[in-house]
């Protein structure tokens, strides 16, 4: 029954509208993308302290994101979480390579956020103010 319960909720919550302007999203793609910029100068610093107190502010800002709803599926603003969790997988990276990992994961990162960030975009341009 347990189970039941906890998949209709799932499904209930998978679809469920969110109530947030445009302007809103368009501010929260904005931090997202300001914390980006912000992640390069921090990694240019080479301060561990800078590096924790910034890993904080990616967090928060993905935490700040769940209010456009708790997954993809979310309308109509879903993907605009997406985004959120990728900026901060993309700072994780930054951070990896700084340390001198090596691979293709950083642009794999970078092209996810991108993705996640225009699909909120063309959502937002077509929602009314």
């Amino acid at each position: 029954m347990r189970k039941l319960f906890i998949g209709l909720a799932v499904l209930l919550t998978a679809g469920s509208a969110v109530a947030a302007s445009p302007q809103d999203v368009r501010a929260y793609i904005q931090s997202l993308d300001d914390g980006i910029d912000e992640g390069y100068e921090v990694l240019g610093y080479g301060d561990l302290h800078r590096m924790s107190i910034h890993s904080r502010h990616m967090k928060s800002l993905v935490d700040d994101g769940q209010e456009y709803g708790p997954n993809v599926f979310a309308k109509p603003y879903g993907y605009c979480y997406a985004a959120g969790i990728h900026a901060n997988a993309l700072w994780q990276e930054m951070i990896d390579k700084s340390r001198g990992k090596d691979g293709p994961a950083l642009d794999g990162a970078m092209k996810q956020y991108e993705e996640y960030r225009a699909a909120c975009l063309d959502v937002v341009d077509k929602v009314k103010e």
